[in-house]
């Protein structure tokens, strides 16, 4: 039986009435992934808001955010210190290490950031010490359904954040924890765009996501580039590291034409183009593709939207929440017509993944190149319109929730 005892705002106010210590847990600050730039923006918010806040993280790049002079590592926002950074090890020992340092710390609230199966060190302490903490979970959830094992980890959960509609449904059908479904939308810096040039840009970003489609998404891209002179793509990729594609190696194979075009230096969490850089980049597309087998978040999508890209994407998680929230007219959404119909497999922990074919790739590309070659006014338009009604879906909601 888990006690839930007193709830979280009453549980804070019992140590300090304007102050809570919060430790967080997730991947590191630093990092280009969406559950980064949610830790980040949490983060910074609870520091503004005056809490006492320290972070548990993990994908800590310590070759290149290095500690100080205490041999302590921080998290830093300018030149402003937000709070301590206490790295955890890759193995089991991470439980040990998440521990010790909350006997140090004293919680009140622990925010767990990360899909479901990332939260299994949070749980075992909770589980021995149910009373230590309040735990409040941001579940980016990746893929359906939830598996059944983890069951008894979220039931320990004091309360939850779901990313995605149907992260939240497949949380609600396993487990009786509060919950509610917010969104990542956040604030972001809008760059005026170029309007239509001579060329159909399309861009693709994939440095919020290991799984990508990437092989196949870049042979239908070098197929079209090939046929068609006024199409240019811009392909943006973290496959540098270990365990994804060889970029240098899929050049050489597939003698990509000059009309696609990759970054200059490859894209790690710490390395390649600024986020501004990037910006530019969607700025100046007409298009954004995101065929990835998973969307917990749909951040670089929004993004991409938010600086006038006509999004399309694979037809899953928050990606079809995104779809469905910006409209071609008061009668037609975006959904299904922009969205990449995609084929279900059984993946990794038993989850459902979802793989677009090149046939439905290509026809939807080439569907939206015929709208700007042969209604460009209107193209224009629909830019306009997503730009403006992604510009509506910002809010700071589940930080200031949170």
């Amino acid at each position: 039986m888990v006690c839930r005892g007193r709830g979280i705002a009453e549980h804070a106010q019992t140590g300090s009435a304007t102050q809570v210590r919060i430790l967080t847990v997730g991947n590191s600050p630093y990092n280009n992934t969406s559950d980064s730039a949610v830790h980040s923006d949490l983060l910074k918010s609870l520091k503004n808001k005056g809490h006492n806040v320290s972070a548990a993280v993990w994908h800590h790049v310590s070759s290149y955010y290095m500690f100080d002079e205490d041999e302590k590592y921080w998290f830093e926002d300018g030149e402003e210190k937000i709070c301590e950074l206490i790295v955890l090890p890759a193995e089991t020992s991470k439980v040990n290490v998440l521990y010790e340092h909350m006997k140090v710390f004293q919680p009140d609230v622990v925010v767990s950031i990360g899909d479901y199966h990332e939260i299994d060190f949070v749980y075992a302490v909770k589980r021995m010490y149910p009373q230590l903490f309040k735990w409040l979970g941001v579940l980016t959830i990746s893929s359906f359904p939830i598996k059944q094992a983890y069951k008894e980890a979220l039931d320990y959960l004091d309360y939850a954040f779901c990313t995605s509609e149907e992260g939240l449904k497949s949380f609600q059908n396993l487990t009786d924890v509060s919950c509610e479904l917010q969104h990542f939308f956040p604030h972001r810096e809008i760059l005026g765009d170029t309007g239509i040039s001579d060329t159909f840009n399309v861009v693709a970003c994939l440095k919020n996501s290991q799984q990508s489609n990437l092989g196949m998404f870049l042979i239908v891209a070098s197929g079209i580039c090939k046929d068609h002179a006024d199409i240019k793509f811009y392909i943006h990729t973290n496959v540098d590291d270990d365990g994804d594609y060889d970029l240098e190696y899929m050049r050489n194979k597939f003698d990509f034409p000059e009309n696609l075009t990759f970054p200059d230096k490859f894209v790690s969490f710490y390395d390649g183009i600024s986020q501004k850089e990037l910006m530019r980049k969607f700025a100046d597309a007409d298009a954004f593709v995101d065929c990835s087998m998973t969307s917990a978040t749909g951040l670089s999508a929004f993004e991409a939207t938010l600086q006038g890209c006509i999004p399309l994407l694979s037809d899953t998680g928050a990606h079809i929440d995104l779809l469905k929230s910006v409209s071609l007219s008061e009668y037609t959404g975006l959904y299904p017509y922009y969205a990449l119909s995609v084929v279900e497999f059984l993946g990794n922990k038993e989850g459902i993944l979802n793989i677009v074919s090149q046939d439905e790739l290509y026809r939807k590309i080439m569907k939206t190149y015929k709208l700007w070659k042969e209604s460009p006014l209107y193209c224009v338009k629909l830019k306009t319109n997503c730009k403006k009604q992604a510009k509506g879906l910002m809010s700071d909601k589940l930080v200031k929730e949170i």
